[in-house]
């Protein structure tokens, strides 16, 4: 069971180099925004944020939530755009959510 846990939890050094990360890119999408004059709320969200990630396997799961008043096809044009541009050195992929996770 040791063995096993020393394979799967995360090191401090890379619990680390991943919290600098993420406070990295979570305040570059806020920057993003503010500078383009979008209101959003930005969150680290997933497992990273609850501490259950597996070592050598996480991803940062980053949401950014914006009015309901926005219209899709604002932050499809406008907001997408603007943040894959900001966020081009690192390796992105989108997902959509448009309803709560419970």
């Amino acid at each position: 069971m040791q063995r096993a846990a020393e394979k799967i939890v995360p090191s401090d050094r890379e619990r680390e180099k991943m919290v600098r990360l993420s406070q990295v890119i979570q305040s570059k999408v806020m920057e993003i925004l503010q500078s383009s004059q979008i209101q959003a709320e930005v969150t680290l969200q997933g497992s990273f944020a609850r501490d259950t990630w597996i070592s050598g396997e996480t991803d940062l799961d980053i949401f950014a939530r914006f009015s309901p008043t926005m219209e899709r096809e604002e932050w499809v044009e406008k907001v997408l755009p603007t943040i894959r541009k900001g966020l081009s050195q690192y390796r992105v992929m989108e997902r959509y959510a448009e309803h709560p996770f419970l």
